[in-house]
């Protein structure tokens, strides 16, 4: 893994379905080798699939990041958090029992019994809470605004459940899996995605990765501009940092997953970026393992796609 596999990474991250010339174009580097670039991080599995969802626009739904250290033996807390549908994502870090948990919750009133439950079940006595309100992958930020109908086809939940378990899938095979026909497919694919209905990305493995990947907080100084602290950090470390996501309910700080070759690249990392202007200090906790699971979205995705559903 390298500075080009990361780059690569952070496109397929803002959306999985980007087609193989566009990466190659992009990463200036041939089609053949982008391809085997992407084979290897699927062999290596540090990217075990490529995902569509439905958008938190359409849904109206919020992500939030929570992180905190466990005080329960790690296989109870990993049993409870896979049963917990709000909960998408688990990063886990080094030495103590670091969790670092995306959850995907329908409004507000979702939020309390989530941090009942981690820390009940989770045994995560002090949950801290964070609000996205800006994620960058490189130079693209995720949009998550929704401009269609209130309500999709069945046709565009088949599509968008096809999508799921292959982001990647060729139109044909969709057509294909849907029953429908391929100019029809297309026709609402390319709704779906200018409506921004659908989300594509990666569920993808830190703990399988060469190298050392971890979870950053960069922690900005009172009188930082955070825009400009950003885009210096977006040009300075392009092919170290996967994302740059800004946190809305904590004032000066940038949260984002990184990575290193090594622990001397990794330390020198942190120091480049205590360096940049606007910045007061970095926490670090390296990534052993993670994974990305199903949540009441998808499991309402699967439900409309059969049919079985009324109005969302």
């Amino acid at each position: 893994m390298d500075e080009t596999d990361i780059r690569l990474c952070q496109m397929l991250f803002a959306n999985s379905r980007i087609p193989i010339r566009e990466l190659a174009d992009r990463l200036d580097i041939s089609v053949q080798a982008t391809h085997r670039r992407m084979q290897i991080l699927k062999e290596e599995e540090l990217v075990i699939g490529f995902r569509a969802s439905l958008s938190l626009g359409y849904l109206r739904a919020i992500r939030v990041l929570i992180e905190g250290v466990s005080k329960g033996r790690p296989e109870d807390v990993e049993k409870a958090l896979r049963s917990n549908d709000k909960i998408q994502s688990i990063f886990i870090g080094e030495g103590q029992l670091q969790y670092f948990l995306e959850a995907i919750i329908h409004d507000i009133t979702d939020l309390d019994p989530v941090v009942a439950f981690l820390r009940n079940e989770a045994n995560i006595p002090t949950p801290n809470v964070l609000f996205h309100s800006q994620v960058h992958f490189g130079k693209k930020m995720l949009d998550t605004g929704y401009k269609g109908p209130s309500e999709l086809s069945r046709l565009d939940f088949q599509i968008i459940h096809v999508l799921h378990e292959d982001a990647r899938m060729a139109i044909g095979d969709i057509a294909e899996k849907c029953n429908a026909s391929a100019r029809t497919v297309k026709r609402h694919l390319d709704r779906l995605i200018e409506d921004g209905a659908v989300n594509f990305g990666v569920d993808w493995r830190p703990g399988n990765a060469s190298g050392m990947t971890a979870m950053l907080g960069i922690l900005l100084k009172e009188d930082a501009n955070p825009m400009k602290v950003r885009n210096e950090l977006n040009q300075r470390f392009d092919g170290a940092l996967f994302n740059l996501t800004m946190v809305s309910n904590i004032s000066g700080l940038i949260s984002s997953y990184a990575w290193s070759p090594s622990i001397r690249r990794y330390n020198e990392l942190l120091d480049g970026i205590k360096e940049c202007d606007g910045v007061a200090n970095v926490l670090s906790a390296v990534l052993r393992d993670g994974w990305v699971q199903d949540t009441w979205r998808d499991k309402l995705l699967r439900e409309k796609a059969e049919g079985r559903t009324g109005p969302k």
